[in-house]
């Protein structure tokens, strides 16, 4: 992990030798990741979608260039591309600093209209105040000033100061998780810290995405084979719940597998319950009426934590072969279990002390399955049971009871 930060700008250039020795020097000297495209057919690839454009911190046009593959070099070219850079402005509601780094009039480009093609470049709107100078020559001293003005500019815009201040997380993100992800947490946490920022900010439509980020780390987790297969659905989805807790060491209540023995866990209990948490309040039958921002924020900020952990985690246990090891069935354990059982037969007016079990919030004596209108107060007191009859409940956490009491009567001993 690299404390140095980089700052990707596409540069659209036909001229391949040129742009070599300029690669070389953004990146030495400037921290600048210069990327060629040598027409604008190739540039729209890297700006067809928001996640895609939001990647990139300044643009560099060369004013006589391709537009696409196959064409001659042509001053039209920056007028088309503007206007097309334009829409895409309004389409993803953000800009991109842009430049002009041309070689000016000369043999290939008559004086009179390059000079007209500056005079109708420099009518497109642009925030010259925070950009700096719009137009350079392809020579060192104002090629170095461009690198300098992009350096200068690119910290400051308001992506860069959260990806900053979030380096570790977004660190962790990039190796594990995808650009989508990236931009949904800058966009949450630039609401969080830019409140003017908020205009058209929704925090109840954020809830979701903030749950499509933990399913993108659990497919990493099942990347690596910390969670196996069996968690994804038929239409390859994600139980969420139920990857959770088998990752936090607890059994799932769908799938019949557990992480290692009793005791054993991936998620350590401060993780495990973040992300219990996470995915209770983004559940889409949450019961919160009201999901306001500041609350947003902090499951948000709990999520950074995760991630960075599971970093961390993921990085020190990446043998798939070694973690697939570490899963259980849990159907062969119960079944095992199932045949040294008392028969239901056996509880019926018999009195057993009653039991509760806390997680899945299950009250019980035994084998036996109890209603769940026992006071918790009447816990490891003798209880009488009668109208028992066999359990038909197979899901978990039910599974392992044999029979069912209707009825619980109280004894209170002398």
């Amino acid at each position: 992990m690299s404390d140095k930060v980089y700052y990707k700008v596409l540069l659209v250039d036909d001229d391949e030798n040129f742009s070599v020795s300029l690669q070389h020097r953004a990146d030495t000297y400037y921290g600048l990741d210069l990327c060629l495209c040598k027409c604008w057919e190739d540039a729209q690839k890297e700006l067809s979608n928001k996640n895609k454009f939001l990647e990139w911190d300044a643009i560099i046009l060369d004013a006589n260039c391709v537009y696409k593959k196959g064409e001659s070099a042509d001053l039209g070219f920056l007028t088309l591309a503007l206007g097309e850079l334009r829409e895409l402005f309004g389409l993803y509601g953000s800009s991109i600093p842009w430049y002009v780094l041309t070689a000016g009039a000369g043999e290939k480009v008559d004086k009179k209209d390059f000079n007209s093609t500056m005079t109708t470049i420099k009518r497109y709107t642009r925030d010259n105040d925070s950009w700096g100078e719009l137009l350079y020559f392809k020579n060192d001293i104002d090629e170095d000033k461009l690198f300098q003005s992009i350096a200068e500019v690119a910290p400051k815009r308001t992506r860069n100061q959260i990806k900053q201040q979030y380096q570790e997380v977004f660190d962790a993100m990039e190796d594990f998780l995808s650009s989508n992800d990236e931009n949904v947490m800058i966009e949450i946490l630039t609401a969080l810290h830019f409140p003017e920022s908020r205009i058209d900010f929704n925090p109840d439509k954020e809830y979701n995405r903030l749950r499509k980020i933990l399913e993108s780390l659990f497919h990493s987790a099942n990347q690596i084979g910390l969670l196996p297969d069996e968690f994804l659905t038929k239409e390859g989805q994600r139980n969420l719940t139920d990857a959770s807790r088998y990752m936090a060491g607890k059994d799932p209540k769908h799938v019949q597998f557990r992480y290692g023995d009793k005791g054993e866990y991936i998620f350590p209990p401060i993780i495990a319950d973040s992300v219990s948490n996470i995915l209770s309040v983004t559940n889409t039958g949450s019961h919160i009426e009201v999901r306001q921002s500041n609350l947003l924020f902090g499951y948000a900020l709990q999520l950074c934590d995760v991630i960075v952990w599971f970093c961390d985690y993921a990085k020190s246990h990446s043998d798939k072969e070694a973690n697939l090891a570490k899963c259980k069935p849990l159907k062969n354990e119960a079944d095992a279990e199932l045949k040294q059982k008392p028969l239901f037969e056996e509880y019926e007016g018999k009195t057993f002390p009653l039991e509760y079990d806390k997680d899945n919030d299950v009250f019980y004596c035994g084998y036996c399955l109890l209603k769940r209108n026992q006071k918790e107060e009447n816990v490891g007191k003798m209880v009488k049971l009668s109208g028992v009859v066999k359990n038909n409940n197979l899901g978990l956490p039910f599974k392992k009871f044999t029979c069912f009491a209707t009825k619980v009567e109280v004894i209170e001993l002398e």
